[in-house]
């Protein structure tokens, strides 16, 4: 019968671990010693080796002839632990049997000693799904073991392991494995089992994995099943499609053509692509974009494979860093709205309008009076190594230009009256502070900005926020190039309180005459 790979490939020995080095000698250690715990508990994500190890170590205290903490491999004990058939060494599945029946049995069962090996080992999977009366039922036994008996917990989520748990266990954290790491385990099965590979298809294999190992196994499974690895296979077989449509988009938003992004998004649906991963992959390649623009030593650090960084490399020139921040901050907002929508097109397609208009006032990130963005210029002159997703009449290459951030520019001159630029002041305060201003008198005159009220109320208002009044006067002296301070008026006592009496009176009028309907 045909045994998966990432079953026939799974470590034996603790030698043959990868990515979890800060653990591996530890334990070996311990085996080696004959200093081992009652009590251990592996966390990490899935596919990083938990319950691997827990196998390893199973074997390991109990091997006949153990070789520097490894066992053996060869002896009645590590054989039978292997083939599942040791009855000392039970691998528990909490998800299933997480009740207090489950864990009474097995603390009935640690009472005897072992049948055949040294020690019982429990390797109880999935822990943090076991009830609070299960773990209840587990801590005694967890604090007081018979000297035979040796707990192995492993779970995916420690928080939910409570603290008289984990005060009891050695804790060992599984970090996720280095994509470089597992992209050399994979080339080692490839070239054990006879697979012909492109290196960019166990790049992309790896980086689709998230840093477990067996996952990556499960994919090159799939992928191998035609004798050969290729990247356009592992492409087609995992749902991600040919990534030129990437190339497509960024393009697209690089030269605000929301047109040319709905027609690549046209263009995917005739194939496997979940619209789901679109946003995602579009925001972790405009951030490798980003790192390129950013980072000199920048090899090492990107997501994409080495076949596009060409064309990254070239984008890097054709968006500014403060351009590249917003796009991100874009992608990474609209992605769980993506996700949770019922018409997945339509909401991709909006967050791709907002992405092409992200130079448009509108949608920029950062407020309108510190900073104007000036959008790209439609005619570029020619460069020889200007990206081939644009010409223009004369059938040349060109790039978008970068757009440029520059600050607002100052008028000469205030006149007197009504101030052009108050409600762009407005719309950069806190709504009950804009409310109060919006219910007050505003002019200039003499040059000073003069704010006043016939309310009391307002007047306070204003008055208890001077601190932020105070931010006003910057905001106008950028704006308007008003340098003199701005002051808060307040009306004569009398013209105040008549206007309050007005006031009052006409709500009580009003409010008289919704009763008389």
């Amino acid at each position: 019968m045909y045994q998966a790979l990432y079953r026939k490939w799974r470590p034996q020995i603790f030698d043959e671990v990868s990515g979890q080095e800060h653990i591996v000698p530890l334990l070996k250690k311990e085996v080696a010693d004959n200093k081992i715990s009652h009590a251990y508990l592996f966390c990490g994500t899935r596919g990083t080796g938990k319950t691997t190890l827990a196998k390893i170590l199973a074997k390991a205290v109990n091997c006949e002839n153990p070789n520097n903490g490894n066992p053996c491999n060869e002896c009645e004990s590590c054989k039978s632990i292997t083939n599942g058939s040791n009855i000392d060494v039970a691998e528990i599945d909490a998800a299933s049997n997480n009740g207090v029946d489950n864990i009474r049995e097995i603390r009935e069962e640690t009472q005897y000693t072992p049948a055949r090996s040294k020690y019982k080992v429990y390797i109880i999977d999935e822990a943090h799904m076991l009830s609070t009366g299960a773990f209840n039922a587990l801590l005694k036994t967890l604090e007081e073991p018979p000297e035979h008996v040796i707990f192995i917990l492993a779970t995916t989520e420690f928080a939910k392991v409570p603290a008289t748990i984990l005060s009891r266990c050695q804790r060992f954290d599984f970090h996720r494995i280095p994509n470089e790491v597992i992209e050399k385990r994979l080339k080692q099965v490839c070239d054990s089992e006879g697979f012909k590979e492109d290196h960019e298809a166990l790049t992309l294999i790896a980086r689709l994995s998230d840093g477990a190992l067996r996952d990556a196994l499960s994919i090159l499974d799939q992928c191998a099943s035609g004798g050969s690895v290729t990247y356009k296979r592992v492409a087609d077989i995992t749902g991600i499609g040919d990534r030129g449509y990437l190339k497509d988009l960024a393009a697209a938003v690089a030269k605000e053509s929301f047109e040319d992004a709905v027609q690549a998004i046209a263009a995917l649906e005739g194939t496997s692509k979940s619209l789901e991963t679109v946003a995602d992959e579009l925001s972790s390649y405009f951030r490798d974009i980003l790192i390129v623009k950013t980072c000199n030593a920048w090899q090492g650090l990107l997501l994409s494979p080495p076949a596009e960084w060409d064309t990254i490399r070239s984008f890097s020139e054709c968006f500014s860093v403060q351009h590249l921040l917003s796009l991100i901050n874009i992608l990474q907002r609209e992605n769980d709205n993506i996700i949770k929508s019922a018409n997945k097109k339509i909401e991709l397609e909006m967050t791709l309008f907002k992405l092409c208009s992200v130079l448009n006032k509108a949608f920029v990130e950062t407020k309108p009076e510190t900073v104007t963005v000036a959008k790209p210029s439609k005619k570029a002159p020619h460069t020889d190594d200007a990206p081939p997703w644009d010409t223009d009449s004369n059938n040349e290459k060109r790039v978008p230009e970068s757009p440029k951030v520059e600050t607002a520019v100052k008028p000469t001159m205030i006149k007197d009256g009504d101030p052009e630029f108050w409600p762009e002041v407005l719309a950069s305060l806190h709504p009950s502070l804009s409310a109060s201003l919006k219910r007050s008198n505003v002019a200039v005159k003499d040059g000073k900005l003069i704010i006043a009220t016939f309310s009391p109320l307002t007047y306070k208002t204003l008055s208890e926020n001077r601190a932020t009044i105070s931010e006003i006067q910057e905001k106008v002296a950028g704006i308007s190039g008003l340098k003199l301070e701005i002051e808060v008026k307040k009306i004569d006592e009398a013209g105040e309180k008549s206007t309050a009496d007005d006031n009052r009176k006409q709500f009580l009028k009003n409010a008289q005459n919704f009763m008389n309907k």
